[in-house]
């Protein structure tokens, strides 16, 4: 059985030898065709140049020395002059040129053989003899003649054999080209083919034994415990297949011990709850029993010295026990009710929160403002417990609210969220306590201190019922300034307020709550 890496190999290395020899013919071709452009452009085509300009030179010292001869003008001497200047050096250079053809190197000395026997036999003679029809001579003249006739001959053969030497080159420059395409396209095609050999040999030994693994993990990610793996494809993926088919015996016998596990913890908190609840009801008889004797030896003993402050200390305390009893029985009620949801106007339930405790705020002196939106949040709730959720945050930000303090409620919506968030301007809670809020029966440790009453169960209670909304609530605070509490619950649908806007008033007084308006 092959690994995945000896796999990729085979089906890799022959597509890179391919694309090398791709890589190579096109460079082949590429310099062919490059070498024939080169042929053309810096040879033949500058030695082609420079064969017109020797004709054209001679043809300046011809047209210069026949002005003069009619004129007499020595001005006429000048083409003559420059042409005999210049033919030099066009000779040397359309030698360097032709270099590549030996054929035309004797071409190129007669034609430079030519153009000194003309000024030597017809050009300086006839300077010599003056201008005019006094220095013509006819021989001369005819003998010029031919000699220049012959050289426009041999530029003419001269111009002839580069022309079929740029022609040959172009010719073999287009059939370089061409070749070069043809040999890519053979070879492009033959890659192509190879590689989609490759591919589905490549699908076949390794993407389909992977496929079958996929559908493998996502049965088992669905809950089919039963399913497993093919054993095949590369030995990398074959012991892949055999892990996950032993990972999936494991976690069907660990599924099976969670089962029964989770049963019995099912049955733990049903026996935990059915105590709680059964301890709370047995004391709270006797309980009120205690109270009611209480009030009665308080009666009798009205009069005995010191009897008030002991009867008060007993009080306080039995009704603190009461207390705790009722959290315990309504935490315990929470926690194990089924919970029944309908739509609810969560501004509403925050207004009926604050008209239960306009008179507690008042008597504190503590102002309560309260924010809504102009278009209500609706949420999936049980309004009895959300109320009493909220009517628990309130009153501690009431409770632990200085005289004269402030509690600001917002609820606002963000996304498909309603946000409500109360701040007081209380005692605060130690930054050092804050990740133990949550937890049964725990209390800050100032609040303990200021001797503030409180069972610890208030803010689990609400932690409980928020939960099970499919919410979620937030502590933030710093001791002896502020406590925010946020409270996040999915909304149902936006609705919007009878009234077009909403309001916003303060009071420090008794605060009478309108529907759909601030407080």
């Amino acid at each position: 059985m092959p690994t995945v890496g000896e796999l990729l190999a085979k089906m890799v290395i022959p597509l890179l030898l391919l694309m090398l020899l791709l890589g190579l013919l096109g460079i082949v071709g590429v310099y062919r065709t490059n070498h024939a452009v080169v042929q053309v452009v810096d040879r033949v085509a500058p030695a082609q140049s420079a064969n017109q300009a020797l004709l054209q030179a001679v043809t300046d010292q011809e047209t210069g020395l026949r002005g003069w001869a009619l004129n007499g003008a020595d001005a006429a001497l000048a083409p003559y002059r420059d042409g005999m200047a210049r033919q030099p050096e066009i000779v040397a250079d359309l030698r360097e040129h032709v270099d590549f053809d030996h054929e035309l190197e004797p071409l190129i000395d007669r034609q430079d053989e030519l153009a000194k026997k003309w000024v030597k036999v017809y050009a300086e003679p006839r300077l010599a003899d003056g201008h005019g029809r006094d220095g013509y001579d006819v021989q001369r003249f005819v003998d010029g003649k031919a000699l220049i006739d012959e050289l426009r001959e041999v530029n003419a053969r001269v111009d002839s054999k580069l022309e079929q030497e740029a022609a040959a080159a172009r010719d073999l420059g287009r059939r370089a080209y061409r070749r070069a395409i043809l040999v890519v396209i053979v070879v492009t095609l033959l890659a192509g083919l190879l590689g989609w050999i490759l591919v589905r040999r490549l699908r076949r030994d390794l993407q389909e034994p992977l496929k079958d693994l996929e559908r493998t993990v996502a049965l088992l990610a669905a809950g089919d415990a039963g399913a497993r793996a093919a054993l095949g494809g590369p030995r990398e993926v074959s012991a892949v297949a055999v892990a996950v088919n032993r990972m999936a015996e494991e976690n069907e016998r660990a599924q099976q011990v969670e089962e029964a596990t989770h049963a019995r913890l099912l049955d733990l908190d049903q026996a935990k709850t059915d105590f709680v609840s059964n301890v709370s009801h047995e004391l709270r008889t006797p309980l009120t029993s205690i109270q009611g004797y209480l009030e009665l030896l308080h009666d009798e003993y009205d009069e005995v010295p010191g009897a008030d402050r002991k009867w008060e200390v007993v009080n306080r305390n039995v009704k603190r026990l009461g207390v705790l009893i009722e959290d315990l029985l309504t935490l315990a009620h929470m926690e194990s009710r089924h919970t029944t949801l309908t739509e609810v106007d969560l501004a509403t339930v925050v207004e009926e929160v604050v008209v239960d405790l306009r008179i507690a705020a008042a008597n504190k002196g503590v102002t309560i403002s309260v924010d809504l939106p102009a278009r209500a949040p609706f949420v999936l709730a049980d309004k009895i417990q959300l109320l009493r959720a909220l009517l628990n945050i309130v009153t501690n930000a009431v409770k632990f609210s200085r005289a004269g303090g402030k509690v600001d409620i917002q609820l606002r919506k963000e996304g498909d969220e309603a946000v409500l968030t109360i701040r007081d301007d209380g005692i605060g809670i130690p930054a050092s306590e804050l990740a133990n809020l949550g937890s049964r029966f725990f209390r800050a440790s100032n609040a303990v201190q200021m001797e503030i009453s409180g069972t610890g169960l208030g803010v689990r209670m609400v932690q409980t019922i928020i939960e099970k909304h499919g919410g979620n609530v937030t502590f933030d605070s710093a001791e002896n300034e502020f406590t925010l509490v946020t409270v996040r619950l999915p909304m149902r649908h936006q609705a919007v307020w009878h009234g077009d806007e909403a309001g916003h008033d303060e009071t420090g007084g008794t605060p009478e709550v309108e529907p759909r308006e601030q407080v």
